[in-house]
């Protein structure tokens, strides 16, 4: 029983180091806290990021929408000719990212096969 405890309390031990060793900012790539801390970061980014676009969307909208007079001057036309400006954006962004995720797909089962075989 007491070479039995000896080896569980060193187990222990094993795990405790282990769990400090993630906590204890020796080195900046095994730092749980240190990856969190630029996870946020990046976040913030993308939020100010998404701030300017949301700023150069409401600066830009109007003109967008009433640039076309000079083409049509029915306020119903021009507005339907906007809406479908703005369906074909939405369509094309939606066909691309599903583009791109085919891509990537492609590429992991091509680097799986590379991998496995």
């Amino acid at each position: 029983t007491r070479n039995l405890r000896f080896l569980n309390s060193f187990n222990w031990w094993i795990k405790f180091s282990f769990l400090r060793s993630l906590f204890r900012l020796n080195s900046i790539k095994s730092s749980f806290w240190l990856r969190f801390y630029r996870l946020n970061f990046w976040l913030s980014l993308n939020f100010f990021k998404e701030r300017f676009r949301l700023w150069i969307l409401n600066r830009f909208n109007w003109w967008i929408k009433f640039s076309f007079c000079r083409w049509f001057k029915n306020c119903f036309s021009r507005l339907l000719f906007y809406l479908r400006f703005k369906l074909w954006l939405w369509w094309f962004w939606f066909n691309f990212i599903i583009w791109f995720i085919k891509v990537i797909i492609r590429f992991i089962y091509i680097i799986l096969r590379f991998w496995w075989l």
